[in-house]
């Protein structure tokens, strides 16, 4: 009985041993690719107190690609220029395929989610300029190659 019983724990302790060293061999074969995405809005007005809006996405990855949209327009809001420029980028990554009605930051990250990408960072740091600042988001990502 007792040495069944030893030969039953030996053999779960091969078994997992065995798929142990298999999940790290898998590991260390996964490659990652990295990412950052930033999305910056800013606002500013002209002596004559016309307001401009402009949005500016930058995405860059792998071994030096990227893809950036850049949309400015007067708009006091802004709401408008935003989303001209998440759909811009979401044509560019996207090669067309279905855009939302109203695109936001969300849907650039549910389309970055859907290829595999996922978020390891986020600030909401704004960038910081000699007239002042304007508010900015930076995700980095990575993904399997």
């Amino acid at each position: 009985m007792i040495k069944k019983i030893i030969a039953i724990v030996s053999l779960a302790l091969i078994l997992s041993s065995l798929n142990l060293s298999y999940a790290s061999e898998k590991a260390i074969r996964n490659s990652y690719e990295y990412g950052k995405l930033v999305i910056m809005h800013m606002r500013s007005h002209d002596k004559t107190g016309n307001y401009e809006s402009t949005t500016t996405i930058y995405f860059s990855y792998g071994d030096g690609e990227e893809i950036s949209s850049f949309k400015s327009q007067k708009d006091i809001l802004g709401i408008d220029t935003d989303r001209d420029a998440f759909k811009d980028f979401i044509k560019k990554y996207d090669q067309g395929k279905k855009i939302p009605d109203k695109p936001s930051e969300m849907s650039i990250l549910n389309i970055l989610g859907k290829d595999g990408w996922e978020i390891i960072y986020f600030s909401d740091a704004p960038a910081k300029f000699k007239d002042g600042t304007a508010p900015q988001s930076t995700y980095l990502l990575k993904r399997i190659k």
